[in-house]
């Protein structure tokens, strides 16, 4: 009897023939050993693999390891991501959505889903009381959407006919019908730009976009926006507008840094003394430099000074 590596070892051997049709028959071989070796591939038996988070053992569904019901693959439907459904309940990751109704319940993304009645935001957290170890599932009803104009937008968002919504909260903007999400955290609508689902006091809708994760502009403005956090955590967004900088001319280099004509900004402010002609972020340079011009080094946005 052959040892494991042997047999191994034989298989691959298979792999080299001279003529290209026995390259492919061997091919096919090895492909079919694996699979036998390492149980891998479409073997039907009691498990049935299909895609997505939701199987099928021994006629029970299951989401993952977690049990769901006894119940046929005419009764019991996946859908998007983590949820399913049946003729009693919508489901996120295997358990019931309390006050669900089966047969309408339609999945709109793996957080968002609404039934004829309702519409519910699913997501799961740890807690800190349990060190983190435990993942347990949250669900709620969105009391003020209304299931029959409810869509899901992207990055979180989603809108029905009266509102817009993140993370299954609401939020004021201007106009709903013409909210639009952007990259970076930013979004528009016909009247104001918004950070953070904040509005860019004196940005114009139509024209604004993102440009980096902190900085946007439209026709007239170039705009920076952060977050600054209070003492009790609470984080607040804070917007700028960029006195002297030019929307056509205007350069984000990253980390923070950006330029527009001779001004070189870091953080929505200028840096004293950067030659934007030459400037450029750098890392790992000494004393902790993240960019450099033709004179000296930087450092968020401070000049260093290195000791020779």
């Amino acid at each position: 009897m052959r040892e494991p590596r042997q047999t191994v070892l034989i298989a691959l051997s298979m792999v080299y023939p001279s003529s290209k049709a026995l390259r492919m028959r061997s091919g096919r071989l090895l492909y079919n050993f694996l699979k036998m070796l390492f149980g891998r591939g479409s073997r039907k038996g009691p498990y049935q693999r299909r895609k997505g988070p939701y199987q099928t053992k021994d006629g029970a569904w299951y989401f993952k390891d977690l049990r769901v019901a006894k119940k046929g693959p005419e009764d019991f439907v996946p859908l998007l991501g983590p949820f399913a459904k049946s003729p009693v309940a919508g489901y996120y990751r295997g358990r019931a959505v309390p006050d669900s109704d089966g047969p309408s319940f339609a999945a709109l993304s793996d957080h968002y889903a609404k039934d004829k009645r309702d519409v519910f935001y699913c997501d799961t957290y740890r807690s800190g009381r349990e060190y983190y170890m435990i993942l347990h599932d949250r669900t709620f009803v969105i009391e003020s959407a209304d299931p029959a104009t409810f869509q899901y937008l992207t990055g979180g968002y989603a809108r029905d006919a009266s509102r817009v919504y993140f993370k299954g909260l609401t939020f004021r903007v201007k106009d709903v019908a013409s909210f639009t999400v952007l990259e970076y955290g930013f979004a528009k609508d016909q009247f104001t730009g918004y950070y953070d689902r904040e509005p860019i006091a004196g940005s114009d809708g139509p024209t604004f976009t993102g440009i980096d994760s902190h900085y946007s502009k439209d026709k007239d403005r170039v705009f920076y926006s952060g977050l600054v956090y209070r003492d009790s955590g609470i984080a607040d967004v804070k917007t700028i507008a960029l006195a002297g900088a030019q929307p056509a001319g205007f350069v984000a280099l990253g980390s923070g840094y950006a330029k527009d004509g001779d001004i070189v900004f870091y953080d929505g402010q200028p840096v004293h003394g950067a030659n934007a002609a030459t400037f450029r972020v750098q890392f790992g340079l000494p004393g902790g430099a993240d960019a450099r011009d033709d004179r000296t080094t930087y450092a968020k946005g401070w000049e260093v000074k290195v000791p020779k």
